[in-house]
């Protein structure tokens, strides 16, 4: 079958080592006709019609339908060679290089170099906790992981027929996305990356579970989804034993789902250590009739009394308090009396804000548009403002602009406290770690 793809598409698709046990052609993951079809028309069972769509200069498109199944598919051809929908909508993307990236854009300005130091640290930091060799890390900056940042939804359906914000595409190994820094989806593909030889599907407890403790999901820092999971867990809402197989998963709102599980992965990680984890992950992987019927033993499981050890034991993680008692030897450091007022110790901000406060660096990103900016703020030109952070009585937030990611946020109703944030002299009053800016404040300016 690869005789008909194109020579350097099919090399993509082999680049990274990774392979899918009983799965001859990669590149056609998701794309492929069904068994029984094939076998229906081999058979002279079913009817089926094709389409070809020429399309500008030497392409064209291919529209495969079975009426009866009300089954279809599109093949994309580069004069009579078969291509991937990315490469044909993609092709004229501007390209952007670096360590292990190839970064492709429909907008080079809604990306940014400091997005493109951040993922590459990530992917490094990720590739040590893997134990991933030198051989295997060279590799990968060799061959690049192909990052395809789209400005919308739309643009990703284009790219893959799917309705995602954001996606790693298993059969050219891509990561195609609306998240400037979409931590999540690269964790899926670097686990894969270390086994290298795998089963197509892995109980979700813990392939999610694994990319949301160390990636967050799309928009939303690791940190901040693994409180919720802490709470969740803490409150008796959900509990990694009612998660146990693929049914169970997914009975339960992903967004209370995803948190549990990456909580109850970072504590498999720090438990098991990342060699017996593998040996788990894989044990728990296989072709879909398989992945239906598993179900993880608790006996593959570290006992119950460590888990409960480690949750109680697990460190307050959000980075913002809203009890500001004991705060008087706070030293001011920016205020605007009738608007905010910022002072700090040796570990926390103390902000007084009214409602919002947008903090901008020295340096500017000549040329860059935040879209989460335009998401949060619709209508205001954006001025290079790298930090936004937003509160009410009832939440708080803390965004990077640069990033596009939520790096902190304190909710009222999943906080055990279950406390307003305090409001004095018309300002909302709070504290923010200050490891979660990558500067010193008192360097920025405040708006």
């Amino acid at each position: 079958m690869h005789k008909f793809v194109l020579p350097e598409e099919f090399k993509l698709s082999k680049r990274l080592g990774i392979s899918y046990t009983g799965l001859d052609n990669k590149f056609l993951i998701s794309n492929d006709i069904d068994t029984f079809i094939r076998k229906e028309i081999n058979e002279n069972n079913l009817k089926f019609t094709y389409k070809i769509e020429n399309l500008d200069s030497n392409y064209s498109k291919i529209i495969f339908t079975v009426p009866s199944k009300n089954f279809s598919r599109e093949y994309y051809f580069k004069d009579s060679s078969l291509i991937s929908q990315p490469y044909y909508y993609a092709r004229n993307w501007k390209q952007i290089k670096s360590k292990f990236f190839i970064f492709h854009a429909s907008d080079p300005g809604l990306f940014n170099g400091y997005s493109e130091n951040k993922l590459d640290n990530f992917v490094e930091n990720i590739l040590i906790i893997l134990k991933c060799s030198d051989k295997q890390i060279n590799k990968l900056k060799e061959n690049k992981i192909n990052y395809y940042l789209c400005k919308d939804d739309n643009e990703i359906k284009m790219l893959t027929n799917y309705d995602a914000r954001g996606l790693y595409y298993l059969p050219y190994d891509y990561i195609i996305t609306t998240y400037n820094c979409h931590y999540h989806e690269i964790l899926h593909l670097l686990i894969n990356y270390k086994l290298q030889t795998i089963p197509l599907y892995t109980l979700p407890l813990l392939q999610e579970g694994f990319a949301v403790a160390f990636g967050g999901r799309g928009g939303k820092e690791p940190d901040v989804i693994l409180e919720m999971g802490s709470f969740l867990e803490k409150n008796n809402f959900l509990d990694y034993n009612s998660l146990l197989s693929k049914q169970d998963f997914f009975q339960a709102d992903v967004s209370l789902s995803y948190p549990a599980a990456g909580l109850y992965n970072k504590f498999l990680l720090s438990e098991l250590g990342i060699d017996k984890y593998l040996i788990l992950y894989r044990k728990y992987s296989g072709v879909e009739t398989e992945i239906d019927n598993f179900i993880i033993s608790l006996n593959d499981l570290p006992p119950e009394n460590k888990w409960k050890s480690f949750l109680n034991n697990y460190s307050d993680s959000n980075a913002i308090k809203i009890n500001i008692n004991g705060s008087a030897n706070y030293k001011e450091i920016a205020e605007n009396k009738s608007h905010f007022i910022i002072s700090e110790n040796s570990d926390y901000y103390r902000f007084q804000i009214k409602d919002t406060l947008l903090v901008s660096a020295n340096k500017k990103i000549n040329n860059y548009k935040s879209k989460l900016f335009g998401e949060l703020y619709p209508g205001k030109k954006y001025q290079f403002e790298k930090y936004a952070i937003i509160a009410d009585s009832n939440e708080v937030s803390v965004y990077n602009l640069y990033s596009n990611n939520l790096i902190a946020k304190y909710v009222r109703s999943f906080s055990s406290q279950n406390k307003k944030v305090s409001r004095i002299n018309n300002l909302h009053q709070f504290l923010i770690r200050k490891k979660i800016f990558d500067e010193s404040l008192g360097e920025l300016k405040f708006n």
